[in-house]
């Protein structure tokens, strides 16, 4: 068995971190060979592909067998890989599964396992749990009574609701740390997608139980992340469940955020039963002791 990752120098996110783990697991277990290029991109020898640090692969040569997972926020050559296979024996987990294009695809087609994942919090190297701890510490009356949301790739519906003093925008900015003990001062954090539909910033709210605001999800998650369960959900009516279309928002995208905020603003109960309900969530599939099990377990490995 090989397995095959890279890491890009300064680059240490939660999925680095969880691949990195994998491969002493899959060391450990099978006496599996790593090959870890951290200068450049890692070749997957056996199909010449250069993997990206967002992916990981294993190979079994003995039975002839492939399993990857890819983070990537769009479709790469792997996929290609796995559909010229098309090998019942081949595993392949994803989490952004509509920026691949792979909605319309014929599952009945498919001779290999395609599979959904969840997400991650930014870094690996903090504890959620402090700052859960330190926002359950407060009550909801000390809070900031506006939406917390800091980004610095910018959004298009931020300035509107900056203006309306919706939300506390600022552009700088800041280490993750102080990020979160900022964070977890407000009642409710904002999320809204980038270029993917999931981001980091929706897992690092529900790691320190900080509700998350947003449109429904677009995309199933594996685990699913349910809406006004594991996070208050903003109505859609009459308007398309695309997330590329929330990323760019509009005036109708904006009054929704403010009405469904203004509903539970005050509502301490709701917000306290998604609070618990997020980060139950993130402890049972996020964190170190669970994800790399649940992850080698979707691998079948």
């Amino acid at each position: 068995m090989n397995v095959y990752l890279t890491s890009k120098h300064g680059n240490d996110w939660t999925i680095n971190d969880l691949f990195l783990e994998m491969t002493h697991t899959l060391r450990d277990k099978y006496k599996a060979n790593i090959y870890y290029n951290k200068e450049q991109r890692q070749n997957l020898k056996e199909f010449d592909y250069l993997l990206s640090d967002c992916e990981i692969a294993v190979y079994d040569e003995n039975i002839d067998s492939l399993k990857a997972i890819s983070y990537s926020e769009s479709r790469t050559k792997l996929w290609d890989i796995f559909l010229t296979r098309n090998n019942s024996k081949d595993i392949l987990v994803v989490l952004h599964q509509d920026q691949w294009g792979l909605r319309p695809i014929n599952r009945d087609n498919l001779n290999f396992s395609l599979k959904r994942t969840t997400f991650y919090s930014f870094v690996p190297n903090l504890n959620m749990r402090y700052f859960y701890n330190k926002r359950r510490a407060l009550t909801y009356k000390e809070m900031n009574n506006e939406m917390f949301f800091r980004c610095t790739t910018g959004r298009s519906d931020v300035k509107a609701l900056t203006e309306l003093s919706i939300i506390n925008e600022e552009f700088h900015p800041l280490p993750m740390h102080e990020y979160l003990l900022k964070a977890i001062q407000y009642k409710v954090g904002l999320a809204i997608p980038g270029v993917a539909e999931l981001c980091h910033r929706d897992l690092d709210y529900m790691g320190i139980g900080l509700p998350v605001l947003r449109f429904e999800y677009a995309q199933d998650y594996n685990p699913n992340l349910i809406p006004n369960y594991h996070y208050i959900s903003v109505d859609r009516e009459n308007l398309p469940k695309d997330s590329h279309l929330d990323l760019h928002g509009g005036p109708e995208y904006v009054e929704k955020y403010i009405r469904r905020y203004n509903e539970v603003n005050e509502d301490y109960k709701f917000l306290d039963f998604i609070s618990k309900n997020a980060y139950k969530y993130y402890q049972e599939n996020c964190t170190p002791e669970n994800r790399v099990n649940l992850m080698l377990k979707k691998l079948e490995l």
